[in-house]
C-alpha cells in the first residue's frame, strides 16, 4: 500500500490550476482550501484502507481534473449546472465530492456499497463542509435514483 507523507505542494496546484484552464474551466480560489483538506484526509484514509491506487499529490490532482473537465463538458451538454447528480460506484468519492465545489448549489449523490468508502465519503464531505453531498451505501438497483439525475 502507497501512503501519501506529503501534502500537494504550490506546484502541484500550480499545475492543476494550468491544466484546468488549458481545458477551458477558470479555476476558483475557493477552491484551493477544500482541495487541500480532501488531500490530507485522502492521505489520513489511505493509510487506513485502500481507497485509491495512487493517492500521491499528483495521483489527486490527476482524479479532480478528470472530474472537473466531467463536470464542465456536463454543464456545457446541459446548458446549466444540474440541480441533481450522481456518482454510482463512487470508490473514494474524489469525483463527486470535486463535483460538489465546481456545482456548491447542485445536490451530489454518491453510491457506493463499500461501508467503509462509503463512511469516508460521509465524513469528507462534512469536514469539508459539502452539505449538498448525499452518500447513499447501497447498489444502484436499490438506491432509486433511476431516471432522476441529470
Amino acid at each position: 500500500m502507497i501512503v501519501m507523507t506529503t501534502s500537494p505542494t504550490a506546484a502541484v496546484w500550480s499545475d492543476l490550476q494550468a491544466r484546468l484552464e488549458s481545458a477551458g474551466i477558470r479555476w476558483q480560489d475557493r477552491w484551493l482550501a477544500p482541495l487541500q483538506q480532501l488531500a490530507d484526509l485522502l492521505a489520513a484514509g489511505q493509510a487506513q484502507t485502500n481507497l485509491v491506487g495512487d493517492p500521491s499529490p499528483t495521483g489527486l490532482c490527476g482524479h479532480v481534473l478528470e472530474a472537473l473537465v466531467v463536470a464542465h463538458l456536463a454543464q456545457q451538454a446541459l446548458g446549466r449546472a444540474p440541480t441533481l447528480a450522481c456518482d454510482v460506484g463512487a470508490g473514494a468519492g474524489l469525483q463527486g465530492l470535486a463535483w460538489a465545489l465546481f456545482w456548491p448549489t447542485a445536490t451530489i449523490v454518491l453510491v457506493e456499497p463499500r461501508k467503509k468508502r462509503a463512511e469516508f465519503i460521509a465524513d469528507t464531505a462534512a469536514r469539508m463542509g459539502l452539505r449538498q453531498v448525499q452518500v447513499v451505501q447501497r447498489s444502484l438497483s436499490v438506491a432509486g435514483l433511476a431516471g432522476r439525475c441529470d
